[in-house]
């Protein structure tokens, strides 16, 4: 049977694809994608997830051909039906948990097959699943793109928050895990992941190191905000601009300062640090709202950041659109939060603000 016979043939009423995400102990997103043979396209967003609740879109006759035709042509029919655990050459099994599970059920010749993956499923059905996001761009449901993180919104590790944002680490991350962002290229996620030779291969091909997806991102941007020294050197030896900006403003240097996850890995910040400041990354160059690299860096409670950048010359007197200086944010994180554990680590990074400044 042809594909177009199989379109024609299949009730609208049935999807021929469907993708459904569900929960993990973290803010893995939870949702459901069905492709019906018409191009129609339906979305459920459950949780962690910009767009919670319904909303569509509509596929065009070749990429619901495509989707059909590279499911039909893999070995999803000789997949396994549930991929839990993996039993080792010895005999012993290997489990984990805490995992978010990913169901994929596809409907071809009258025969429907769903795959349950929660761990050690194997390459290519990861890649069926990420074809799927890609081709219905659940993207534009996941992430949201008008809203902007500044040093007056909540703090991103607190709660999550769907900003597609430079400063938004957790979102960063899913997007370098996931690349499913239009305009997010190969060469951007090999940055992010600190694949040196995937990205030296990239380079080599002739992508360009500075190209920028929808909201302005690059492949410098992500290397430092992930924390990649590695790859974010042989960028910047190929031509990787320093200063570039986002639509927000936002630089690698600003992007990398906001990342509240770093603070174990102080080889890592410094070497991040020396590496833009030495390619020569404005220290005081501020985004849309007026913010420095060191604003959000004392804003994240990064106190190794916070000195690096002072000794490098970042003004601690220097106040935002808002008028608050970098001390004033780490002032106000300590007085709503009295019992934080990470109390020790914003005094810290107050005490070297209030030194600075005198």
């Amino acid at each position: 049977m042809s594909i177009s016979t199989l379109r024609a043939q299949t009730s609208t009423a049935s999807p021929v694809v469907t993708l459904k995400r569900t929960h993990c102990l973290g803010s893995c997103p939870v949702y459901e994608l069905s492709v019906f043979a018409d191009g129609t396209v339906q979305w459920n967003g459950k949780q962690f997830v910009c767009t919670v609740g319904s909303a569509s879109a509509t596929l065009s006759k070749l990429q619901v051909d495509d989707l059909i035709r590279t499911l039909a042509t893999s070995k999803f029919s000789t997949f396994q039906n549930s991929y839990k655990s993996q039993i080792n050459p010895d005999g012993t099994v290997t489990s984990i948990t805490d995992q978010p599970t990913t169901f994929l059920t596809f409907t071809y010749e009258g025969m429907t097959k769903t795959v349950e993956d929660y761990a050690f499923g194997p390459g290519e059905l990861h890649r069926l699943e990420l074809l799927v996001d890609r081709i219905t761009n659940s993207h534009r449901w996941r992430h949201d793109e008008d809203d902007v993180l500044t040093l007056e919104s909540i703090e991103p590790s607190y709660r999550f928050i769907t900003a597609e944002d430079l400063k938004n680490y957790l979102i960063v991350a899913g997007d370098i895990h996931s690349q499913t962002k239009p305009g997010f290229t190969p060469l951007m996620q090999a940055a992010g992941q600190g694949a040196v030779q995937t990205l030296a291969n990239e380079i080599k091909s002739g992508v360009d190191v500075n190209g920028k997806d929808e909201t302005g991102w690059t492949a410098l941007m992500m290397a430092a905000v992930a924390g990649q020294p590695d790859t974010l050197a042989l960028l910047l030896k190929n031509g990787a601009q320093v200063g570039s900006s986002d639509k927000n403003g936002d630089t690698a240097l600003i992007g990398f300062a906001a990342n509240p996850y770093l603070y174990w890995k102080p080889q890592v910040q410094s070497a991040v640090v020396q590496q833009l400041l030495a390619a020569g990354a404005d220290i005081n160059q501020a985004n849309q709202q007026g913010e420095t690299a060191l604003m959000w860096a004392a804003k994240s409670g990064s106190s190794e950041v916070v000195q690096l950048l002072l000794k490098a010359g970042a003004d601690s007197k220097r106040r935002d659109k808002s008028g608050h200086d970098p001390a004033y944010h780490v002032q106000q994180w300590l007085s709503m939060r009295p019992n934080d554990t990470r109390r020790l680590r914003y005094q810290q990074t107050l005490t070297l603000l209030q030194q600075a400044a005198r």
